[in-house]
């Protein structure tokens, strides 16, 4: 009967969430779990045993059921003593045991008959195979970011040291610590990933995948990264970063960290050879200062705890290709402040506040970009959170948490004549913005090409209710729960600055100008509704039963319901600086639009593991998962008539002056109107994700793991859009119209990009477009398999990771591994595609299939740290990052340039990939970036 009536208390708790909307999408896990098991004589479990937790945050209680066992959820990372008592036989006490993120340990206590009083105590033996979940996670740990050689902030300091996640940028000396850097794990898109500060969704809502803030590494007691085999509490495929702050305790801590590098810090790598082509110093740092200064304790002892901290962290160096005085400097500056208060037994509230100052004096300059072209960036992030956690009653947990972000993000030109003291020389008003095509080159003089401000928030509200039943040979660990998300996004954006165009050249020549239909108006001075204006909202539910059978089995069977969409408030448009261009560069105003996208998807997750050897050292783990997509606002932009549109003509420079003048456009050839040529098709679906994985872990001696793990995945519901006015090959087959492209031979100019030299690579064939069609641009967003029977559209990826991890005892600790794999499909950033041009053009289409970005055959990493205790402490630590080089790509411009004797093409020139994408070849074979080795 108990049974039947627990059975029918999770099933209502399983109608009311799933029913309640308000309830609802996925909070993530910031904290960890003990299961425990009592046993007396003759191994029999232990009924009503007093399970006491005492950790940071004070102490939880629990007994045990009919099968020995209890499970304590909800415990923040940390050290925790658990003591176990039952009337008649001798109370035990285990000491050390380490809480992590995410993370379930399992303990078995052996009690005894008391025939004297006695306490038996037990230290240091803390498990570490977690045999309840096939969740592929890392944890890194406060020891590992204090003792090893981590870089300032985030990306470098700790995601480049995760095993299987590749980064698309290499921090030498901490000098990309004050840019995001995108990354992936196991050929993912980068739009798919998600950073979670304690269990909230912080990610931006409009770069889906980017972070809204700078964080201080420092701050952090814990960090989980999960790259595979997704809990059913996350909705997506990518890697889930789940920051876990410090908190307070009884016990008073403060810490002060510094580093400082000066340029005389900094080698060179430029050799003679080097500099007598022309080769100057590099971008070596000319001064990197890390100030970290953190303090908490008791506001009152077992009730109140508090913890703050603050980062500054300034960052400058050099940039390639401009003079020395102008340097890339970043400045951040971090606050973070954390209250705890028990309220009552078994029950915390926190609150916390997180704020987030970036300033930036040359963003994008260096390479093709000159100073007075990059911008100035001076952003604010804000994030205040509360949670509640507690115990509702036996064995039933609550975990409820609000979280809300706030972005003041500008991009702003360095014009003297407004006002900035960066450039005071510099005038916007001389130059319009201009680019030099056959190179990508921004002209110099030239101002950056748009100022812009985005305001972005994020609220976030998410809750979880897990309970734990107990029978004679099983237990069931049920959760349900959710998360309700609104996402807003405004963004006031001038386009071609004060100019409202861009001039391209060619090899020098007038060759084309572009307009946007912006107002002019200084990005400041816009207020809601007068700029395109974004906003959705995002519902998750989930519910899971893991099913333990005589302690060696665990069954996870998991399903997740996730609804999203994207909608329009009123907005107005204001005049554009060309009204004479047509309706859409006038004023405006626009009605709500309460749809432009809405998703909806269940999700299975099955995952299984095998306790071999039954003592909790070996676990052989396999698991299925589907993922759906986040979108935020992304796709609704689409839609949104107020979004910045653009049309591309060909310049007629009448007077020959070199300066446009209104009236020397020419031909047009593209234009792009958000819910005016751009449309979205109302049965759009969410890509989906299918993963499959099977592993091995074990504890090889205490604190000690190794682990193995296969993976395989793929992708479907390919999303991407489609050029409907000017369709091609399959497109135009499936609209039933006829080619807007004929294919032309040409010949690969090679390397040096000049034909009739030695390293020509041959004929090749591209596309020459109907210029009956040119300006006609239809574009629509659709999962194209299913609405345009295209057949070629694939990403996947297979590989193998193995782990080592040994956590911090005995003086010293690792965290190693081993990746070998493969990405492979049809786009270049892996996932399932996104408005990336792949069906617009069918010079886009050529050499479409290959390696992805994030292709690296081979990914060691290894961190770690030995302390020399005695006569006095020195520590001795370790990074080491070695990789295949990045798959490299050769494209041309074509037909190639200054050769008249080769065919022409009506839309003039292409940038073709001459070669199958990720495998370029060279004399010697399949080529790519030298591998790389950080040291």
């Amino acid at each position: 009967m108990h049974a039947l009536r627990a059975s029918f208390f999770a099933s209502a708790v399983l109608a009311v969430l799933f029913a309640w909307p308000p309830f609802a999408s996925a909070q993530i896990k910031d904290t960890g779990a003990i299961n425990v098991r009592a046993t007396g004589p003759g191994n029999t479990p232990l009924l009503g045993v007093l399970v006491t937790i005492e950790g940071p945050l004070g102490v939880r209680a629990e007994h045990t059921g009919v099968n020995g066992t209890a499970r304590l959820p909800g415990l923040a990372p940390g050290s925790y003593e658990a003591t176990f008592a039952l009337e008649g036989f001798n109370e035990v006490i285990r000491k050390d045991l380490r809480i992590s993120v995410g993370r379930t340990i399992e303990i078995v206590v052996a009690m005894q008959l008391a025939s004297v009083e006695e306490t038996i105590t037990i230290s240091g033996e803390s498990p570490v195979i977690d045999i309840k979940s096939t969740n592929v996670l890392s944890i890194y740990t406060d020891d590992l970011i204090d003792m090893t050689p981590t870089s300032s902030g985030l990306w470098a300091g700790i995601i480049d040291h995760v095993p299987g996640v590749v980064t698309n940028s290499v921090d030498i000396g901490g000098s990309e610590s004050g840019q995001q850097s995108r990354f992936s794990s196991r050929g993912g898109s980068s739009s798919q990933n998600v950073y979670a500060l304690n269990g909230a969704n912080t990610t931006d809502p409009q770069a889906v995948g980017a972070s809204s803030m700078y964080y201080s590494i420092n701050s952090f007691e814990e960090v989980g990264i999960s790259t595979g085999a997704h809990d059913v509490e996350v909705q997506v495929p990518g890697v889930v970063l789940n920051m876990v702050s410090k908190t307070g305790s009884n016990d008073w801590h403060g810490a002060v960290r510094t580093f400082f590098e000066g340029e005389r810090f900094a080698a060179s790598n430029v050799t003679g050879e080097q500099r007598e082509r022309g080769s100057g110093a590099g971008n070596p740092n000319i001064l990197l200062n890390d100030l970290d200064f953190q303090f908490g304790g008791p506001i009152r002892q077992n009730r109140a705890w508090f913890f703050v901290d603050y980062w500054n962290f300034k960052v400058e160096r050099r940039l390639i290709g401009l003079p020395p005085h102008e340097v890339d400097d970043t400045t951040l500056e971090n606050w973070t402040i954390n209250g705890t208060v028990q309220i009552a037994e078994n029950s915390n509230v926190t609150a916390r506040l997180f704020t987030d100052r970036k300033v930036r004096n040359n963003r994008n300059a260096g390479g093709n970009i000159p100073p007075e072209s990059a911008w100035l960036q001076d952003s604010l992030s804000l994030i205040p959170q509360v949670q509640y956690q507690g115990v509702v009653s036996s064995n039933l947990f609550l975990d409820t948490r609000f979280s809300f972000m706030t972005m003041n993000f500008p991009l702003e030109a360095k014009d003297g004549s407004r006002g900035h003291s960066r450039h005071p020389e510099f005038s916007g008003e001389s130059m319009p913005p201009s680019i030099e095509r056959s190179t990508g080159n921004v002209l110099a003089g030239s101002p950056p090409t748009r100022e812009v401000l985005f305001l972005r928030d994020n609220i976030d509200l998410s809750s979880t209710l897990s309970w734990y039943l107990t029978e004679r040979t099983r237990s069931h660990d049920l959760k349900v729960g959710g998360n309700l998300a609104k996402v807003s996004s405004f963004s006031p954006d001038n386009r071609g600055y004060i100019w409202g165009f861009q001039q391209q050249f060619l090899n020098g020549d007038p060759s084309r100008v572009r307009f946007w239909n912006h107002s002019g108006v200084d990005i400041h001075n816009i207020d809601r509704p007068n700029a395109p204006w974004n906003r959705g909202s995002s519902v998750g539910l989930y519910a899971q039963d893991s099913i333990t059978f005589n302690n060696r089995l665990t069954v996870n069977l998991g399903l997740r319901y996730d609804w999203s969409n994207s909608w329009l408030p009123e907005q107005c448009r204001i005049d554009s600086l060309f009204p004479q261009l047509g309706p859409r560069y006038r004023a405006a105003c626009f009605e709500k639009n309460p749809k432009t996208t809405s998703w909806g998807d269940f999700v299975p997750r099955i995952g299984v593991v095998y306790d071999l050897t039954g003592n909790g050292r070996t676990a052989l783990k396999a698991n299925y998962a589907r993922y759906s997509n986040q979108q935020g606002v992304r796709w609704g932009g689409f839609l949104n008539p107020n979004g910045v549109g653009t049309q591309l003509y060909t310049w007629a420079d009448l007077n020959g002056d070199n300066f446009f003048q209104f009236g020397e456009q020419d031909t047009l050839l593209h234009q792009f109107f958000p819910g005016g040529n751009v449309d979205i098709d109302p049965e759009l679906r969410s890509p989906l994700t299918d993963e499959f994985s099977i592993g091995v872990e074990r504890e090889l001696f205490p604190h000690f793991q190794l682990g193995a793990t296969l993976f395989y995945r793929t992708d479907r519901n390919f999303l991407e859009d489609v050029n409907t006015g000017v369709p091609y090959g399959p497109i135009a087959e499936a609209l039933g119209v006829g080619d807007s492209y004929q294919p032309v031979t040409v010949i690969d100019p090679g390397p040096d990009g000049v034909v009739g030299t030695k390293d020509d690579g041959g004929p090749i064939t591209i596309y020459s477009q109907d210029p009956a069609t040119f300006g006609n641009s239809l574009y629509y967003l659709t999962n194209p398999v299913q609405t345009m029977g295209v057949d070629f559209l694939y990403n996947r990826y297979t590989g193998v990771s193995l782990v080592a991890h040994k956590r911090w005892s005995n003086n010293w600790q690792v965290l190693a591994s081993w990746d070998i794999g493969r990405s492979e499909g049809a786009f270049d950033g892996g996932g399932a595609g996104g408005a990336g041009g792949l069906l617009d053009n069918p010079n886009t289409d050529i050499n479409r299939d290959g390696l992805t970005v994030w292709d690296r055959t081979h990914l060691v990493k290894v961190t770690g740290n030995y302390l020399f205790a005695d006569p006095v402490d020195v520590n001795l630590g370790i990074f080491m990052r070695v990789q295949s080089g990045e798959p490299m790509t050769r494209n041309a411009m074509l037909p190639a340039l200054g050769t008249p004797s080769q065919p022409s093409i009506n839309q003039g020139t292409e940038h073709v990939r001459v070669e199958q994408r990720g495998r370029h070849v060279n004399a010697y074979g399949i080529e790519r970036l030298d591998p790389v080795m950080i040291v």
